[in-house]
Formats: structure tokens, sequence, C-alpha cells
């Protein structure tokens, strides 16, 4: 049975090389990235340990000039300074479907606009997350924190340090200025 397995495992590999072969990616420059956008949506985490972190992100991003749109529960609206202008799109208990999707409203909300980058600033895997991500309408996806198919919807993917929040969001920045 070895070799028939050897043989399945080949054939495999020589269909995945004709399909990539076939596909149409466009050519990207990654130098660009960053430096071009003009909008950027940014879904910040709930748990108050991490959201200063992650809106320390926010805030380098509106400093380069970019507009940025912050997705954040709507109890943590009041926890942004004033001295930035921010758009916000604010999620409650109605934002979320009764499947523990996004709710359509909300969906319809993220799809009237279409941004240059998506960040996704969440640690836990969630499908309510995950549906957030997946109907943003945006050129680049970026995830710091790896999760279940996000390979799927992100198209930059970080491996970044779940126990060390604050130093994953420093080294995203870093990345960021190099783009």
């Amino acid at each position: 049975m070895k070799i028939v397995d050897d043989i399945k495992i080949k054939l495999g590999e020589k269909l995945l090389s004709r399909e990539i072969k076939k596909s149409k990616i466009p050519d990207r420059k990654f130098s660009d990235i960053f430096k071009n956008a003009v909008d950027v949506l940014i879904l910040l985490p709930e748990d108050d340990l991490y959201f200063r972190s992650a809106l320390d992100v926010a805030r380098f991003v509106k400093i380069h000039k970019k507009n940025v749109t912050l997705i954040l529960p709507d109890h943590k609206r009041n926890l942004l300074p004033n001295n930035f202008e921010y758009q916000f799109i604010t999620v409650s208990s109605a934002s979320i479907s009764g499947l523990g999707l996004a709710a359509p409203s909300l969906i319809e909300n993220l799809k009237k606009k279409s941004f240059d980058i998506f960040i996704d600033l969440t640690l836990n895997e969630s499908s309510f997350y995950s549906s957030i991500a997946l109907n943003a309408i945006a050129e680049i996806k970026i995830a710091l924190f790896e999760k279940e198919k996000s390979e799927k919807i992100f198209n930059l993917l970080f491996d970044a340090d779940k126990t060390n929040y604050e130093n994953s969001c420093r080294n995203l920045l870093n990345s960021l200025q190099m783009f």
C-alpha cells in the first residue's frame, strides 16, 4: 500500500502544480501596500488587557495620514481620545446573528465602503470576527494571529506571540513600516 500512497501523493503534487500554473494571481509589490493605502479598517479586540496596545496600531496608522475606521464594541467608543479623527463601526449584541455570525445589518454597513487594508487585531477564534473579516472589502487583509481557516480569508498572516500581545503589535508596526 505504501507504493499506492506514494503514487497518489505524486499525482496530487502534479495536479497542484498544474493548478498553480493556471492561476492568475496579480503581481503585488508589498513594499507599496502601506505607503499607498488611503483607507484602513481595523478590527479591535474586546478584551481590556489588549485594547490599549491595539489602539497604538490605530494611532500609528492615523499618524501616517491614513483614513482609519475602527470596528469596536459600542461601550469602548468613549475610551478613544478626541484628538484623532477616527471613523467607527460599533458592534453590540444586536450585531451578532442567532448563528453567531455578523448580522446582515453589520455586513451591509461593512460593504458600504471598500478599504485598502483590513487589519484584524483580535486574538480569539470567533465565527463572528471571521464573518466580519470575510465580508470586509479590502485589497489586503492582515491578521495578527492565525486562526482556523484564516489562510482563506487573509492575504497576510503574522505568526505573532499570543502570550505577549504588546510585543506582537510592535512587530506588526515594524512590519508595516517596511511596506
